[in-house]
């Protein structure tokens, strides 16, 4: 009576994955002692490459992984009654070898899962709610997690939040045996369960795409893998209760290892000096840079401010390094500038400290009015600009930012022919400062530079360069193709080379024999000087243009994207001064193939421009 019970209760539920036939499955049980032995045998499923033998206690749910065989059998001993399923597996490539060893100090992770660093609670690896299955695999020795039949899949730790404040990149090594070409696309959402940690409420999330086009892109066959800033998902502003992580898209199959987050951890000073200026001495008014002559400051930290400086050097060149920095009053009040001619106020800055929302940094400037003194006659002005992670150029940790503001953008400064104070403050609270000055368009007289261009500091090995004194050039066909309109010389300032456009409506450069393939490449570069007016309607144009899979013009698959810089743009068009485009490629939305980018195409009004420096790197 006792084996017949257990033959009813070891019965085979039959299922198939990936649209293959069911097994057919025949079982056979026997009582030895306290244990149940069991044999499974099966008919084998055409396609299929490996079986996966499943076990739970009663029907229904999701069942323990016993094994993966290629045979037809599997024998195994229960200690109770229990039921099986088979399910056939469509043959597709595995992974032959691990995904990279991570690196990162673990001090500096949190890790969701990785064999090489202490994890997380995770509370579970695919939601009762989302579209996929999951099982964790072997690849030589290392476990990864494998999705299979993914739409959607939520990984949650939402019993343990994760408090992410420190950290600054996501990482994930992905590996798909499926194609990857466009259309496909794979996307991670990122939820923070925010201040209330409970969903719903006041929770943020953003989700970020990836295809063959990103950086890196996808591919079939190989790891991938991806070190994303979290500063990438914008929408983020709070990183202090991350509940979930999403992983959706097509490709469908999908080996997921070492995700986690970490913090680079940033120099406590800057490696290398802030850019040198290249505006026109005579254009400029300056309070502190080796580059100009400096009008008198009474002091760089008045005695009613909060905050400590001091002298500093980086590579040579003078800096102002703030500490304990609430706010800093900059006086120059017994003589007083006028700035009326000026447009727009400079400050490069560094800072180790962290940047991401909600920290602010913030500029001041104060007019004393027409009597010149401070409250003598009420006619005082002031008004102050707030730099964040969201400001354009943003708020970084351990890199220079040069803010170019717009004297504009300090709208109640509605005087400025007494300008006696700068306040800089905020958090965070250790600075360097270097490149104090106001900067305006100048008499609109100079015809040509009479500096350089700003000497790029890119290592060669990141860089493909059609035209720089720094780097061995790739080859050019013509920089002035015989359907363009424009005429193009060789010039120099200096011993640099530049190219000279005159009467310039539309330039067409061509690299056509051979092309160019920058899908390494992340930015595109371009200095660029004018002598002419660059006040609004003027506009300059740049376009790329790539010829496509089969690298000729014409062939139905060429792309191409233009982009236009005003007065306005960032960095602004200005006249009499040289001015450095360096434009993330993403930036450059339909180009969305890059392996034979072909034709640079510059164009507008001015038509009198300087070049220099075109080039791209990462």
């Amino acid at each position: 009576m006792k084996k017949y019970t257990v033959v009813f209760l070891v019965v085979s539920i039959i299922q198939s994955a990936l649209a293959l036939d069911a097994p057919q499955v025949a079982i056979n049980a026997s009582v030895s002692g306290d244990s149940i032995d069991v044999a499974l045998t099966w008919s084998p499923v055409s396609g299929a490459d490996s079986y996966r033998i499943y076990s739970l206690p009663e029907p229904g749910g999701v069942g323990e992984l016993l094994a993966e065989v290629t045979g037809n059998q599997y024998s195994h001993t229960s200690s109770g009654s229990r039921f099986y399923y088979v399910v056939a597996n469509a043959a597709h490539p595995v992974p032959s070898v691990p995904a990279p060893t991570p690196v990162h100090p673990e001090a500096s992770v949190i890790s969701l899962f990785s064999d090489v660093y202490v994890d997380v609670v995770v509370d579970t690896w695919s939601t009762a709610w989302d579209m996929a299955d999951v099982e964790e695999v072997q690849i030589a020795g290392d476990a990864a997690k494998l999705y299979t039949n993914l739409e959607y899949a939520a990984v949650e730790f939402t019993s343990e939040m994760i408090d992410a404040a420190g950290m600054t990149h996501l990482h994930l090594d992905i590996w798909t045996p499926d194609p990857t070409a466009a259309p496909a696309v794979f996307s991670l959402t990122l939820v923070d369960y925010g201040t209330d940690c409970y969903w719903p409420g006041d929770d943020l999330d953003d989700q970020l795409s990836f295809d063959e086009t990103s950086n890196p892109p996808l591919e079939t066959g190989s790891w991938v893998s991806f070190d994303i800033p979290l500063s990438d998902f914008a929408e983020m502003y709070t990183r202090w209760h991350l509940a979930q992580l999403l992983i959706a898209g097509d490709p469908n199959t999908v080996y997921v290892d070492n995700v986690y987050l970490y913090a680079v951890t940033p120099p406590t000073e800057p490696l290398e000096p802030a850019p040198v200026p290249t505006a026109d001495p005579a254009n400029v008014i300056s309070l502190f840079s080796n580059a100009y002559t400096n009008v008198p400051v009474d002091t760089w930290s008045a005695d009613w401010d909060q905050a400590d400086v001091t002298d500093t050097q980086i590579a040579g060149d003078d800096v102002k390094l703030y500490t304990n920095l609430n706010y800093a009053g900059i006086e120059f009040t017994s003589s007083t500038l006028d700035i009326t001619a000026m447009t727009h106020f400079h400050i490069d800055i560094w800072t180790p400290d962290p940047t991401a929302l909600p920290r602010i940094f913030w500029v001041k400037l104060v007019d004393f009015g027409a009597n010149g003194v401070w409250d003598g006659g009420g006619d005082d002005v002031e008004d102050t600009v707030h730099i964040t992670a969201e400001y354009d150029p943003p708020l970084v940790t351990g890199a220079w930012v040069s803010l170019h503001i717009p004297l504009s953008e300090f709208e109640l400064l509605t005087t400025r022919e007494h300008l006696a104070q700068l306040l800089i403050g905020g958090d965070p609270n250790t600075v360097f400062v270097d490149n104090v000055y106001f900067e305006g368009e100048g008499s609109g007289n100079e015809t040509q530079p009479t500096v350089p261009a700003p000497q790029p500091t890119y290592p060669a090995g990141d860089v493909i360069s059609l035209f720089s004194n720094e780097y061995a050039d790739v080859p050019v066909d013509t920089w002035s193709a015989v359907w363009d309109q424009a005429d193009v010389a060789d010039f120099q300032v200096d011993g640099d080379d530049i190219k000279l456009y005159t009467n310039l409506v539309f330039a067409g450069i061509e690299f056509t024999n051979p092309t160019i393939d920058v899908t390494q490449m992340i930015h595109f570069r371009l200095d660029f000087w004018t002598p002419d007016p660059t006040a609004l309607p003027a506009v300059f144009k740049i376009k790329l243009v790539d010829f496509g899979a089969n690298g000729v013009y014409g062939g139905g698959d060429d792309v191409e994207y233009e982009l236009d810089f005003t007065d306005s743009s960032n960095p602004p068009l200005q006249t009499g001064s040289w001015v450095t485009f360096d434009i993330p490629l993403s930036d450059f939305v339909g180009l969305t193939t890059r392996e034979h980018l072909a034709q640079l195409l510059i164009s507008g009004d001015p038509n009198t421009v300087f070049i220099d420096n075109v080039l791209f790197h990462r």
